[in-house]
């Protein structure tokens, strides 16, 4: 048998040498790569939750403008009610 042949037989037989350089190289790689992923799905999800915000900060404007506009209905409404009443009070 020649030596790089291991027989079955062998106890401690002696393992070919491994690249440790690609290896590395390779853990290294997908190491960078799953971090860059994980960078680009953490800016996805602020520029998601910013578009989300911006919508319901528009939506809570428009209501709160419709309360106003509301809100000055009765205001004009009151005011032509006391301007009625204050005829009224006139005539007798």
């Amino acid at each position: 048998m020649s030596a790089n042949n291991v027989s079955l037989f062998d106890k401690n037989p002696v393992p070919e040498k491994n690249d440790s350089s690609a290896s590395t190289f390779l853990v290294v790689g997908l190491s960078l790569a799953g971090l860059a992923l994980l960078i680009a799905i953490a800016i996805l999800l602020c520029w998601l939750i910013v578009i989300i915000r911006r919508k319901y900060d528009e939506a809570a404007r428009r209501k709160k403008e419709m309360h106003d506009a509301q809100l000055s209905g009765w205001a004009e409404v009151i005011a032509e009610i006391k301007l009625f009443h204050r005829q009224q009070q006139q005539r007798i």
